[in-house]
């Protein structure tokens, strides 16, 4: 029996350092969003964030990056 598979997605939100303002995106569809996408296998979850921002913005980020959540 095959295993299931799962796609998992990251984001980024991308803030002046006061966070009065948030970096985002135009999506498929014309919907606006959060730069990021689907991690490939092997992938950490700041590999794939650096990743994204290189081939969606053409951003070379080398800093670290603060983990967090949003309500």
């Amino acid at each position: 029996m095959r295993r299931p598979t799962y796609r998992v997605s990251v984001k980024i939100a991308l803030c002046t350092p006061d966070g009065s303002k948030v970096l985002v995106t135009q999506l498929a569809g014309g919907t606006d969003g959060l730069p990021g996408g689907h991690m490939e296998f092997g992938e950490t979850p700041e590999i794939t964030i650096k990743r994204e921002l290189r081939e969606e913005l053409g951003i070379e980020y080398a800093g670290p990056l603060k983990q967090g959540r949003f309500w």
